[in-house]
Parts: structure tokens; sequence; C-alpha cells
């Protein structure tokens, strides 16, 4: 029994031996894999044709975990990255034809081989775009960033097996504590409401409706999480360039929008500074527009920044004209219920409503307590005044069509009776 247990030991170390000959020889012990192997051809392919990328792979840069991801010495590169080139040099144009094919079929390298050489190549360029980012730019890469760029980074050779997740990195939206039936009771006296509006316009003239909104713009974002290189003691990278008073320089933005396109041009976009923000010297130098209007007063710190105020304002209003007058507002807000009387609401507000249909709203001007609840709770309003206004309004509304409708059966009985008197004359 000793005998054969001796012999089974011998019979595997035999079988190691011969595996580690029939392998190719690697100079270090460190290394992932030999320059000429197939795997490194793969990653040569995979990478664009960059041999230093290969190179960096062989040597096993970003292999080891928890390790850093330091590299080797440039001399000892541009040596692996010589025998690389060399080795894809001497190929046969079948081995060539199948590095371009598809790799995991002609047998070259197995599937978690492949899948490991698509996540390295994609890690390898996640990293020098964040090195990029940087030191050069001075900005922090979020990680939704840097997802959206994994995905860009994905080599376009890669089997669509490798491609079948979606996911992304976020983050989840901060959600109001008010219980489903009190939105339900919020939106039913909205669409009350407007609904009542909407009919009591002329049929010829129908309601605008404008909303009007607001949000603070700084000067210079900051503060925002990204992903930043670990770089050694001594050596700091760029930071985000930036002055204090740029980090607390805000303007105000009121936004005006409207369902109609040709309206919304026309519609007034503000932006509220204070006068040293907005200096008299700067308000003069700004191209006017017909009836544009400016009001200052003073009441803020002063900032100072790389970029003028003028080319800071020049780029908010180059967004604005791209933003408003591209977006197609008449589907937003019926996507709201604001028009076509909630024919058209949209998917996201129902599954906050949990609606599975939407209910139909009830005809004429909502009660006092229904129309408080669309209003913030400390807001001052006079809901009797303004319900009464829009009662009348709409009392007026009925009689005028009802008028015209009466107008209009006078006027076909007399074109019926006028048409009786020709034929008798007939």
């Amino acid at each position: 029994a000793e005998m054969e247990d001796v012999g089974r030991r011998l019979r595997a170390l035999r079988k190691r031996a011969a595996r580690r000959q029939s392998r190719p020889r690697q100079r270090s012990r460190g290394w992932r894999c030999a320059p000429a192997s197939s795997t490194c051809m793969v990653v040569l392919v995979y990478s664009g044709g960059v041999a230093e990328v290969a190179a960096e792979f062989a040597q096993g840069r970003g292999w080891w975990k928890g390790r850093r991801a330091l590299a080797g010495s440039a001399d000892e590169l541009r040596e692996i990255a010589v025998e690389v080139e060399q080795a894809y040099d001497t190929l046969p144009l079948v081995q060539i034809a199948a590095l371009h094919g598809d790799p995991v079929k002609a047998g070259l390298v197995s599937e978690p081989q492949m899948l490991a050489i698509i996540r390295w190549v994609v890690e390898r360029s996640l990293y020098t775009w964040t090195e990029e980012q940087n030191t050069v730019h001075g900005v922090a890469p979020s990680r939704a960033q840097l997802v959206e760029r994994a995905l860009s980074a994905i080599p376009p050779l890669a089997p669509d097996a490798w491609l079948r997740w979606g996911l992304r990195l976020g983050k989840l939206k901060p959600r109001n504590r008010i219980s489903v039936a009190e939105k339900q009771s919020k939106a039913m006296a909205y669409f009350q409401w407007v609904n009542a509006a909407s009919a009591a316009a002329p049929a010829h003239r129908p309601p605008l409706l404008i909303n009007m909104d607001e949000t603070a713009l700084v000067r210079h974002p900051s503060g925002l999480a990204g992903t930043v290189l670990k770089v050694p003691a001594g050596k700091p990278i760029l930071g985000d360039p930036s002055s204090l008073g740029e980090r607390r320089s805000h303007i105000t933005y009121l936004a005006s929008i409207t369902h109609d396109a040709e309206v919304q041009l026309r519609l007034p976009q503000v932006l509220i500074g204070n006068e040293r923000q907005f200096s008299a010297a700067m308000m003069r130098s700004l191209p006017t527009l017909p009836a544009n209007d400016a009001w200052r007063r003073g009441k803020a710190a002063s900032e100072a920044g790389s970029i003028s105020t003028v080319q800071w304002l020049e780029i908010l209003v180059a967004g604005i004209q791209a933003v408003l007058p591209a977006t197609d507002w008449e589907e937003a807000f019926a996507a709201v219920g604001a028009v076509a009387e909630q024919s058209r609401l949209g998917r996201r507000l129902c599954d906050a409503l949990e609606w599975q249909q939407v209910p139909t709203a009830p005809d004429g001007l909502p009660s006092v307590e229904a129309a408080r609840m669309i209003f913030p709770k400390n807001m001052k309003v006079n809901l009797e005044a303004l319900l009464h206004q829009e009662m009348e309004t709409l009392k007026q509304r009925r009689a005028a069509l009802k008028r015209q409708s009466k107008d209009a059966a006078k006027d076909q009985k007399l074109l019926a009776a006028k048409r009786q008197r020709l034929l008798k004359a007939r």
C-alpha cells in the first residue's frame, strides 16, 4: 500500500513537471502570462493594437488583489512591448483571423479567460481616463460617469454574451411621506380645477397654461463626489480650480414654460442676481434684445473667477435656448394632467398615485376644502374669493354657450323656412 502511494505521488509530480514545461517560459514569477502567449495576443487585439497595454497585462498590473496598481519600469515595459509585437508578427494568418474573430471558439482562450481579458481592458481604460480627469482637468468623475464610461470602453469585438447586463450605479430619489390617499385627493382637486378652467374658456381661445418655477444656479459647482487616483505622498494631483467667491456665488433662474411651442419662444426667462454679480458696466456690455428689463439691488458678496460673468451668462443662456425650445412641453403638460383632460396621463404619475386606470374628475370647480390641498399649508390664499370668481366666469361661459346654441337653432329654423318658401315659389 505504501509503495502504491509513493507511485501515485511520483506520477503526480511527473505530470506537474510536464505541465510546467509545456507552458511558455516567463521571465518573472510575478508575471501574469508570457508576452508570446495567446492570452497576451488577445489583449493586444482588444486594446486596439497597443503593444504597451498588452505588456502591462503580461506584467500583471492590476491583477493581484489587495495590491496597489503599480507599473513596472519603463525599460522593462518597452522590452515586453517589443516581444509582444514580434510574437504577433510571426503568427500565421489563420490565428490572426481567429484573434479578430472569436478567440473562444477558435480555442485560443477559454471563456473565463476571455471574460477576465475584457474586464481588465475596461478597468485599465477607466483608470487612464480617471487619471486624465484628475490630473489634467481637475475633475473627480462620479460613479454614474464611470459606469457610462465603462459601457463605452467595452471592446467592439467583445462577444455579445458579455454585453447583456444593463445595470448602473446611481442614487435613489427621496420620497415625501405623504399617504397615497392624500396624493390622490390633491391630484383629483387639481384635475377638477384645471378641467373647469379649460371648459370656461372660449372655444376659439383655449387657455394658455404657464409653469413658472425658480432654481438656484451656482457659479462653480463643487464638492461633487467622484473617483480620484491614489497617488504617493508628496505628489499632489491637480485639484478643482475655483475661488471661494465662485463656490459661494449664486443667482436665481426663474423659468417660464408653456405647452404652446410658439408662445414658449416669447416667454421671459429671468436671471436674478445682485449688483455685484450683474454690475452696471457688465449690463451695458451685454447684447440687448427688444423688451429686455433689468432690476438691480445690492445684497451679496462679490465674486471673482477665471471666467467672466458675461461668459458665464452666455453659457447659461445658450443652455436655456438649447433645452426649452427643443423639448415637447405639450406632452409633458399632458403627462401631468394639465391638458387633454387627463386622457394622456403619464405612467410615472399613475404609478405614484397607484392608479391602474385614471378615474374621471368630477365636473365643476372643487370645493374650498379640496382646493386648499393644492396649495402649501402655510400659503395664505383667499380661496373663497378665487373660487367665486372662477364660478362666475364659468357661469358666464355656460350662459354664452347656451345663447350661442339658441342662436344657432334659431338660424337653422330661419334657414329651413327660407328653403320651404323657395320650393313653393318654384
